[in-house]
C-alpha cells in the first residue's frame, strides 16, 4: 500500500522507478500453429473496413483524472518524471534561501516552447521542506514565469486535505502531491492555453522523481463498425501538447464496463486494427472531437520465412512503423484478447522499418529493435538516416529472411580510445542487422543467450574475459577495471576486445572485434 501522510515525504523514503512503456497492440491474417493454420474472420480478413464505413467524428467529454478508477488510468497517474538532484543548476540567476540541508533540484523540460523560437521549454524547480531538515519536503519553487529566478513566482505547497490527490500503489513509497500548476503551451498557430499539472514527489536517498500529472482527460465513446467502444484520450508518461499531439495516449475498449487496462492504451498517431479492420485516429487540440479514420486502401503480405536455415515453425509479432505511423503484427482474436504470434500479416501498402519485432524459430526466441546506436556513441543515431527497407506492396510479398550478414556494433569504446591503468574500460556492444538498420535486443533459447567477451594481447594472452548481459539501456555491457600493475609492452600497448554471440540457428556463431590502447600515464 502506498504511505500516505500528512503531505511530506521525508527523505529516507524509498524510490519506485518504474517508467513503463505502453504495450502497443499488433494484427496479422494468418499463423501457423502447432496444430494447423488459423485465419481470422473471412468478413475481416483483408484488414478493410465494412461497406461504406466512412470518416466519423464522435464527442468527447473532459473528466478528471481524480474521478478516474485508480487501476485504470494508472499510466495516466504516473505523469511526466523528472529526476531530482542536489546539485544546483547554473542557468538559475536566484534561488530562495532553503530551510534544508538538502534541497532538491530538478528541470521539467517540454517540446513546446511559449515563444515557439527555441525548440523545448525548460522549467526549473526547487524544492524545500518548511520544517527542519529530515521533516519532509513541503515547498515546491517552479519558475513558471520562465525568467530563471525562483523568487518571484507562487511557492506550491502541500494542500491541507490531500486525500483527494491519486495517490499511487507502490509498496512502501511515500508520496506527496503539490498545488497544481499551469503550464501555457501552444494550442492552435495563433494563441496557447495552460495545461493544468499535479507535481508528485517520490523518492529515497537513491533516487528521488517529481511527476508531473495532467490533471484532465477526455472520454467517450465511439462506434467502429457495428460496434460501440469506450474511448479514453490523456497523457501518459510524456507531456507532448495538447489532445492533438500524435504521443497522447488513446485507450480503446468494448463498451459495457470494460476496464481501460495497460495494455489498451496506445499513442493516436498508431495504426490500430479492431475487430478485423485498420483504424487511425485523430483529435482536436481540445480533445472534445475523437475522428476515427478506416483505411480502405491496398493492402500487402508481410512473411516471415527460413532463408537457407533448417527451420520449422517461425512466427513473428510486434510492429513495424512508417514515417508516420506504427502498424501491428500479430492476429486479432477478440476484442479484449492479447495478440498471438503470426507467419505473415497484410498491412497497408507501404515502406516500414522494423520497431519491435518478436521472432519464434522453433526453440529461438529473438526480440528485435530498431537500432539506435552507432559505432563509438550509444543511444545516438543522429547522424544516419532511418531505414524504411521493408517494402510492402499489392503485388508481391515481402518475405522477411534476415539473411544479411549481420555484425557486431561496439557502441563503447570508441576506435580510438585509450584507457589508463587503475581506470574502468566500458564494453557495449550490440548484435546488429546493418541492411534492416535493427538490434538484436535479446536472445533466448531456454535461458538468454548472453554474448561472451574477452580481452587479448596481441600473442594472444587473455587478461581478462567474462559475459556481457543485457544492460538496462539497451546493449549488453561488460566493464573492466584495468589494473594498477598490469605489465605493459612500452608505455602503451595495443589489446583486442572481442565479442562473440552464439546465435544457434540465426546466424550461428558472430565475433565482433575492436582495438584499444592501454597506456602508463
Amino acid at each position: 500500500m502506498a504511505t500516505r501522510n500528512s503531505g511530506r515525504i521525508a527523505p529516507s523514503a524509498r524510490t519506485v522507478l518504474l517508467f513503463c512503456a505502453t504495450a502497443a497492440v499488433f494484427i496479422c491474417t494468418d499463423r501457423t500453429p502447432a496444430g494447423g493454420q488459423t485465419k481470422e474472420p473471412p468478413s475481416t480478413a483483408q484488414g478493410q473496413p465494412p461497406a461504406n464505413e466512412l470518416d466519423r467524428t464522435f464527442t468527447l467529454e473532459e473528466v478528471s483524472l481524480f474521478d478516474l478508477d485508480d487501476q485504470q488510468v494508472m499510466g495516466l497517474r504516473l505523469g511526466h518524471w523528472v529526476r531530482c538532484t542536489e546539485a544546483p543548476d547554473p542557468n538559475v540567476v536566484a534561488y530562495p534561501t532553503f530551510k534544508s540541508q538538502h534541497p532538491l533540484y530538478g528541470t521539467l523540460s517540454l517540446p513546446y516552447p511559449p515563444d515557439k523560437q527555441s525548440s523545448s521549454t525548460a522549467y526549473r524547480f526547487a524544492i524545500d521542506e518548511s520544517g527542519t531538515t529530515g521533516q519532509g519536503y513541503d515547498r515546491l519553487y517552479f519558475d513558471l514565469n520562465h525568467d530563471g529566478d525562483l523568487t518571484n513566482d507562487k511557492i506550491l505547497a502541500v494542500p491541507k486535505d490531500p486525500a483527494d490527490r491519486p495517490i499511487l500503489g507502490f509498496r512502501g513509497t511515500q508520496q506527496v502531491c503539490f498545488e497544481t500548476v499551469a503550464i501555457p503551451l501552444p494550442f492552435d498557430a495563433q494563441s496557447s492555453h495552460p495545461l493544468e499539472l499535479m507535481p508528485r514527489l517520490m523518492g529515497s536517498p537513491n533516487g528521488k522523481v517529481l511527476g508531473f500529472v495532467a490533471t484532465k482527460a477526455r472520454k467517450g465513446q465511439i462506434q467502429l463498425g457495428d460496434r460501440k467502444y469506450d474511448v479514453l484520450l490523456g497523457h501518459v508518461y510524456v507531456l507532448a501538447g495538447w489532445f492533438d499531439n500524435p504521443r497522447v495516449t488513446l485507450y480503446v475498449v468494448p463498451a459495457g464496463g470494460e476496464r481501460f487496462g495497460w495494455g489498451d492504451g496506445n499513442p493516436l498517431a498508431y495504426t490500430q486494427k479492431i475487430n478485423g479492420t485498420f483504424y487511425r485516429f485523430s483529435a482536436t487540440p481540445a480533445g472534445d472531437k475523437l475522428t476515427v479514420h478506416p483505411y480502405a486502401g491496398p493492402l500487402g503480405t508481410l512473411e516471415v520465412g527460413p532463408g537457407d536455415r533448417k527451420i520449422g515453425t517461425m512466427l513473428i509479432s510486434g510492429s513495424l512503423r512508417t514515417a508516420t505511423t506504427t502498424v501491428p503484427l500479430g492476429i486479432w482474436v477478440a476484442d479484449g484478447r492479447p495478440l498471438e504470434p503470426a507467419r505473415s500479416c497484410k498491412l497497408p501498402v507501404g515502406d516500414y522499418r522494423l520497431d519491435h519485432l518478436t521472432v519464434q524459430m522453433d526453440g529461438l526466441s529473438a526480440v528485435i529493435l530498431n537500432n539506435y546506436y552507432s559505432d563509438g556513441k550509444p543511444m545516438d543515431k543522429r547522424n544516419r538516416q532511418n531505414t524504411y527497407g521493408i517494402a510492402i506492396r499489392e503485388d508481391k510479398p515481402f518475405v522477411l529472411e534476415f539473411s544479411s550478414k549481420p555484425q557486431v556494433l561496439f557502441a563503447l569504446p570508441a576506435s580510438d580510445h585509450r584507457v589508463k591503468r587503475g581506470q574502468e574500460l566500458s564494453v557495449k556492444a550490440v548484435l546488429i542487422d546493418p541492411a534492416l538498420d535493427v538490434m538484436f535486443r535479446y536472445l533466448k533459447q531456454g535461458q538468454q543467450l548472453d554474448p561472451k567477451v574477452t580481452i587479448t594481447r596481441a600473442n594472444g594472452e587473455i587478461v581478462a574475459q567474462g559475459v556481457m548481459p543485457f544492460g538496462s539501456d539497451g546493449t549488453r555491457g561488460y566493464s573492466w577495471r584495468v589494473p594498477n600493475d598490469l605489465t605493459l609492452n612500452g608505455n602503451g600497448e595495443t589489446f583486442t576486445i572481442t565479442v562473440t554471440y552464439d546465435t544457434r540457428d540465426l546466424y550461428g556463431t558472430v565475433i565482433g572485434n575492436r582495438e584499444l590502447v592501454v597506456y602508463r600515464q
